[in-house]
């Protein structure tokens, strides 16, 4: 019985044993997955089978998640270029508006022509591309030699002497302002140096451009053409400068320019493209600017024509100016510039009466005041960075004094408020000045406060509008005409009456 015993358990142990050695090579594992025994032939295979298919399964995760990662790219671009265009349209918006504004500084300029940085910046500042703004120039002369065909310059006649005399006021009071601000830094970058200083050498400076004409015309009359009060003035103050060592004031800043400059300016701006949609897009600028040459340079004519009057006896009178030629020639000048990159230009009010008033007399003083200016721009640089910034400021002064139509001005404040009697009825050599109305006075008051805040073309238009409609509807306002003309036409008026 214990031999039986012995017997199983020996059989058992054995069994045991065997199981246990047998176990790595059961072809199934312990989630029941058949498993190839170590020595089958496919063993290797399955596990090749494994780490191909891992693999896959990683590849798969990641060109999974690369593809997530490209959707997430996609809308982020999109998102971009949306935002993109959504700022184009802000930044074509606020390009529109700075270009209107900057279209309104380049009317003051070219009727002022006395900040060439300025003027230069506007044009800069109306269109980028240097072709887009040399064909906008192009185009505008373009339009100003076809009004001078058309012959649109006796237009100018039908402005009214009123508007002429508040534009003429208008223009003074925008060289005026200027100058006061950079005195004292009101709304404007204040001049170096202590304000004390510079308002006494810009008042020093005026009042010797008023001074000198007189000393010289009493005592050497002869020779007063020679002696230009102005530049007189400007040199004798500017020397005082630099003997008391420059005062700490700010001087005139230049900018030299050589001749590989100057022929880089025809190469870069030579406009290439003349395609129909650039043309569109210049038209509405080119016509702008075309308005402002032709309304700037005929009614700047018409004062100066008027000034020659008042100046000279009529043997020593020229002939009034030619208004279709003063456009071609006008459009012809400007088409040169254009090609150098320049802006178109018009006859400058200011620089007009400031040579007229120094004793020009012929066509030739603008031919050499402009080979002059290139004179000093290639060898006089040095010395015009002497030139105190005051001193300008005096010039400018007396600039807009002479721009300042004060004849009706005055003229209204003694008859109308003041009630004086006009000086015509007791003054033979008055008997010329003008009748100024209460109406005549306001429309004259309201072209020069416009004048300083609206686009000249603009200015001009209305005024001329309101004139002939008040006339027409509303009440009748003598056009500035003189007192003995105003006289004899009232006289008229009481004769044919009826009794």
């Amino acid at each position: 019985m214990k031999a039986d015993c012995a017997a199983h358990s020996v059989v058992i142990g054995l069994v045991l044993v065997l199981t246990i050695t047998l176990q790595g090579c059961v072809p199934w594992d312990v989630r029941g997955e058949k498993k190839p025994a170590p020595w089958h032939e496919d063993a290797w295979d399955v596990e090749a089978h494994r780490s191909s298919r891992a693999k896959a399964e990683a590849r798969a995760r990641a060109e999974a998640k690369a593809r997530a990662e490209a959707k997430a790219e996609a809308e982020a671009e999109s998102q971009a270029e949306a935002e993109l265009t959504a700022k184009a349209k802000v930044d074509e918006q606020r390009m529109q508006q700075k270009t209107e504004e900057q279209l309104h500084k380049l009317d003051e300029s070219m009727r002022l022509g006395t900040d060439l940085d300025a003027v230069s910046k506007v044009a800069e500042g109306i269109i980028h591309a240097r072709h887009d703004k040399t064909l906008e120039a192009a185009t505008s002369t373009m339009m100003m030699g076809l009004m001078a065909l058309l012959q649109m310059g006796k237009l100018i006649e039908y402005v009214p002497n009123v508007v002429i005399s508040g534009f003429m006021n208008g223009i003074a009071v925008m060289v005026w302002v200027p100058q006061v601000q950079g005195l004292y830094g009101w709304g404007k970058d204040k001049m170096e140096g202590h304000w004390a200083i510079n308002t006494v050498l810009a008042l020093l400076t005026t009042a010797l451009i008023f001074t000198i004409p007189k000393l010289t015309g009493r005592f050497c009359p002869a020779y007063k053409s020679f002696f230009p009060g102005t530049l007189i003035a400007i040199v004798f103050v500017s020397a005082f400068v630099v003997v008391c060592g420059g005062l700490g004031i700010q001087t005139v800043k230049t900018a030299p320019i050589g001749m590989n400059e100057v022929g880089a300016l025809f190469t870069d701006n030579f406009p290439t493209e003349w395609s129909g949609a650039l043309i569109v897009k210049a038209l509405p600028f080119a016509f702008q600017l075309a308005m402002l040459g032709y309304l700037d340079t005929l009614l700047t004519s018409r004062i100066v024509d008027t000034k020659v009057v008042d100046m000279y006896p009529e043997e020593q009178r020229w002939r009034p100016t030619y208004k279709n030629l003063e456009l071609m020639g006008q459009a012809v000048g400007n088409t040169f510039c254009a090609l150098f990159g320049g802006i178109p230009g018009a006859q400058a009010t200011i620089r007009s009466v400031l040579i007229l008033n120094e004793g020009a007399m012929t066509r030739m003083a603008g031919v050499f005041a402009g080979l002059l200016t290139i004179f000093e721009m290639a060898v006089l640089q040095g010395l015009i960075a002497m030139i105190p910034q005051c001193v300008l400021t005096g010039v400018l002064f007396k600039v807009g004094y002479d721009c300042f139509d004060w004849t009706p001005f005055l003229t209204y404040i003694n008859t109308k408020i003041m009630r004086k009697q006009h000086p015509g009825a007791t003054d033979p050599s008055k008997a010329s000045d003008p009748v100024v109305t209460h109406a005549a006075f306001a429309l004259m008051m309201a072209t020069c406060i416009a004048n300083s805040f609206v686009s000249l073309h603009v200015v001009v238009l209305s005024a001329v509008m309101i004139y002939f409609a008040l006339n027409r509807f509303v009440i009748s306002i003598p056009d500035l005409p003189a007192y003995n003309e105003y006289e004899e036409e009232e006289a008229g008026k009481q004769v044919s009456l009826p009794r």
